[in-house]
Formats: C-alpha cells, sequence, structure tokens
C-alpha cells in the first residue's frame, strides 16, 4: 500500500512540474511580446529533443530514443544508454584554454568572433583588442600582435591561416544557425556553432589528413553511427608515445614560395603579416603547390634541430622502450639489421656504431629513421600506430556518440548537414571571396612529378661519386 501511495505522490510531483514549466514558458512569451514556443507544451515525447522550427512550429528529434513518429510516441527498437566523461577534441587551440581568454576573444553579438578587415579580408583582432596571452618575442611590432587562441599559432604563417580560416568558419555557421533560430541568443548560437566544428574537424581529419598521411588503399569515412552498437568507451587520452610520434619537424622545408617571392626559415617565422599581405587565397595556393621536407635523417634546419634534442632526452628520462618492442606491441614484425630498417648502408653503419644492436634503437629515432612505406610520407611504424590512434582518439569525442550525434545537438538538420559535408576544400573555399585556390594536403602531379625526378638525380649523383 506505501508503493503504491509513494508512487502515486511522485506522479503528482511530476505532473505539477510540467504544468509549471509549461506556465513559465507561456508567462515568458506573453511578458517579452514573442510568438508562443511550441516546445513549451513538451510534444516530444520519450526523452526526444524538440527543435522549434518558425511560424510556431517544431520537430522531434528522436534520434537514439527507440521510437519514432512527429512525436516520437510509436515505439521501434530499444535504445542503450552511454556515459560521456572527458572531451577529447575541443579545438581550445582555436577558442581558448580558459573562460576568459574565450570572452577576449568573442564579439559577444551573434555568438561571432571578433575580426577586423584589412584588405577587404577578415583576419582576428590584434591584442590590444583582445586581452590574452600570447608568445610574442620581445620588441614584436604591437600592430602585428594578433589575437589567437593559442599563445603560439599566430607566430607561424601556416598556423595563423588556418586558425583564421577556421574562425571564419565560426563566423559563419552562427549566421545559418541565426536564420533558423531567430530567437537563439549570443551564447546559445556561440556554443552550438563550436559544436559544429567540432564535428567538422574530426571530419576532415579523418577524411582528408589521415587518409593522405597513411596512403591506405581504402577510403577512410566518418560515420559514428558503425560505433553505435558496439562497446565503446567515449573518452580518450593522449599517450606520451603519441606525442613524440608527432615531431615531424623535417618536413618543413627550407624556405616558402608564396605567390613568387621566397621567403627562408627566417624570414617566415614570426612574420603572421605576411599572410595579410599576400592574402589568403595566394598563401593558401602557394603551400598546397609547394612540397613539404622528407622524414628522414638529417634533415632538421636550425631552428627546429632543438626540438629533436629534447624529444630524445625527454624518451631518456622516461625510460620508454625501444623501437623494435613498440613494434611488437602493435603487431608489427621488429627489424632484424639497421639496414633493414633504413634501407641504406651508410646510416646504418652510423647507427651500428652508436647503439650496437637495432633492438637498442630508441623510439624516437626509429621513427624518425624508419624507411618510408612505398608512396607514403612516413614508415610503417608511425602509419600502424599513428593512424589507428588517431582516429580512435576523435571518434571518442561526445559529439561522436548515439546521445549527441543527432540533428538537434547541433540545431537541426541544415546545420548537422554542414559537418555531414564538410571537408578540406568546402572548409577552404566558403570563407574566400571570389574564386577558391588550389587547396590540398597533396601537390599537384607536375609538382610531384618533378620531386621525383629530382630525387632520382640526385640518387644516380651518389652512385656516380660511390
Amino acid at each position: 500500500m506505501k508503493k503504491k501511495v509513494r508512487k502515486t505522490k511522485v506522479q503528482s510531483i511530476e505532473r505539477y512540474l510540467v504544468v509549471v514549466i509549461s506556465m513559465a514558458c507561456l508567462l515568458s512569451s506573453a511578458a517579452t511580446g514573442e510568438d508562443f514556443n511550441p516546445c513549451c507544451s513538451f510534444p516530444c515525447q520519450h526523452r526526444s529533443i524538440c527543435v522549434m522550427l518558425s511560424n510556431q512550429a517544431y520537430v522531434c528529434d528522436c534520434t537514439n530514443t527507440g521510437f519514432y513518429g512527429n512525436n516520437c510516441d510509436i515505439r521501434t527498437l530499444l535504445h542503450r544508454e552511454f556515459t560521456i566523461k572527458d572531451i577529447a577534441v575541443d579545438l581550445s587551440s582555436i577558442y581558448g584554454e580558459t573562460a576568459e581568454k574565450r570572452k577576449q576573444l568573442r564579439s559577444l553579438t551573434g555568438g561571432k568572433f571578433k575580426m577586423q578587415v584589412i584588405n577587404g579580408e577578415e583576419w582576428p583582432v590584434l591584442i590590444k583588442d583582445a586581452l590574452i596571452e600570447t608568445e610574442y618575442p620581445p620588441g614584436y611590432p604591437e600592430e602585428r600582435k594578433f589575437a589567437l587562441g593559442h599563445p603560439f599559432y599566430a607566430l607561424l604563417p601556416g598556423l595563423f591561416v588556418w586558425s583564421t580560416i577556421w574562425m571564419r568558419e565560426h563566423n559563419r555557421v552562427c549566421d545559418i544557425l541565426k536564420e533558423e533560430h531567430t530567437d537563439w541568443d549570443d551564447e546559445r548560437l556561440y556554443q552550438t556553432a563550436r559544436l559544429i566544428l567540432v564535428g567538422e574537424t574530426i571530419k576532415i581529419v579523418i577524411e582528408d589528413y589521415v587518409q593522405h598521411l597513411s596512403q591506405y588503399k581504402f577510403k577512410l569515412k566518418f560515420n559514428p553511427e558503425l560505433l553505435f552498437d558496439v562497446p565503446y568507451q567515449y573518452q580518450n587520452r593522449i599517450a606520451v608515445e603519441f606525442n613524440h610520434l608527432y615531431h615531424w619537424h623535417p618536413l618543413l622545408p627550407e624556405s616558402f614560395n608564396i605567390s613568387g617571392q621566397t621567403y627562408p626559415m627566417k624570414s617566415y617565422m614570426f612574420n603572421s603579416q605576411l599572410a595579410v599581405d599576400h592574402g589568403m587565397y595566394a598563401v593558401i595556393d602557394s603551400m598546397s603547390r609547394q612540397p613539404a621536407g622528407r622524414m628522414s635523417h638529417h634533415n632538421h634546419g636550425p631552428s627546429t634541430l632543438h626540438i629533436a634534442v629534447a624529444t630524445l632526452k625527454h624518451g631518456r628520462l622516461l625510460r620508454l622502450q625501444p623501437f623494435n618492442e613498440y613494434r611488437k606491441r602493435f603487431g608489427l614484425r621488429p627489424y632484424g639489421s639497421f639496414e633493414e630498417l633504413t634501407g641504406e648502408q651508410e646510416m646504418a653503419a652510423e647507427l651500428r656504431e652508436l647503439y650496437g644492436e637495432v633492438d637498442a634503437l630508441e623510439f624516437s629515432l626509429g621513427l624518425m629513421l624508419e624507411k618510408a612505406r612505398a608512396a607514403a610520407m612516413f614508415g610503417s611504424t608511425i602509419i600502424e600506430m599513428g593512424g589507428p590512434f588517431s582516429v580512435k582518439g576523435l571518434m571518442s569525442s561526445p559529439v561522436c556518440s548515439p546521445g549527441y550525434w543527432k540533428p538537434s545537438t547541433f540545431g537541426g538538420d541544415r546545420a548537422f548537414d554542414v559537418i555531414k559535408m564538410a571537408s578540406l576544400r568546402r572548409l577552404v573555399c566558403s570563407n574566400i571571396r571570389g574564386p577558391c585556390p588550389f587547396v590540398s594536403f597533396r601537390v599537384p602531379d607536375d609538382v610531384a612529378n618533378a620531386v621525383t625526378r629530382q630525387e632520382k638525380s640526385t640518387r644516380d649523383g651518389c652512385r656516380e661519386e660511390l
């Protein structure tokens, strides 16, 4: 009898809360003179999400509720609950790591970033207009100190350009959301746009970036729903080995050619102004056509050699296991000799003198010196360790989980489609006025063929000397 009475009281309280909330919605609409919000009547059943449309219409997002229909009231299959913990991909490099930094970068109007117009293009504001900490060197001109979410990203034109593109994309997405939801305030527009950009980032990294770096012979596709019916942990951590694996500084060329003007590395670093001077089109087009350096030995420039030394010392401090042990851990066959690892005699002889046995070679050096896989930029160890780790880390984002991967999380179907159709080219072309530049992680075929001919000529010349 007690159980029945207790249940009745709970039901009464729930009904009372529904009435109170409904009245609050009605009174709020009446007080502000706004049209009635149909979602205030809770039409969407079974924990589905109500999204208000124009003309007092609404749509119920039934994703992962186990129900369908206009009000999600028709049963389908039972759904599973997931627990969301840590956020792995938060784009703090764009938005800032702290609430105060994020506030300084925001215009607080329409959910957008603060931006300034220079030469007809939008660029980040200066730090005098967004009081945040940066890592500009002493004596750097105040009129060139741009404010970005990451304290270092404004120091290199490449990082500066991509940060700016993402800030433009955020503001563009805010315009889309505002068209769909005229009643949304600044905070809701900002936070929802940020979620959309997280989704875009994950899709572009998997389908464009990892696809290119891995050179897998199958097409990578970003589809979170593939994991919905299997046990999966939606949280992520970055291992120190992955940090060491990502030290790709030999890829930096000795100079950059932008619109026919060559910038040596010393002139390129700490000079984001050159991106503004040349314009976004010219910088991206030029960078996409220029070959990167080779991931190999004796190929660190003077500006980054100290990083290689620091990485090696860090691995020794942490007592990381040798390179071959990591190959075993990831199901790869350990190398039997330095010649097999490097694919050449001279480097193998140097390593034998330093380490004696290939099983003693340190982790970071093994990654650097391993011969490249056919048609790839890296050796098999970086690809087989880094590729799956990257994809798993990205798919571990809460936005990819069953509870969040649905239109209502991102403001409706139109905004959801922004994520589903995202690509590197679409990102750039949507945020540059006029014609779209050549944008790709792979240089054009004529450039690639010229590099191949040059490398062959160099190898032939070395053979003649020997």
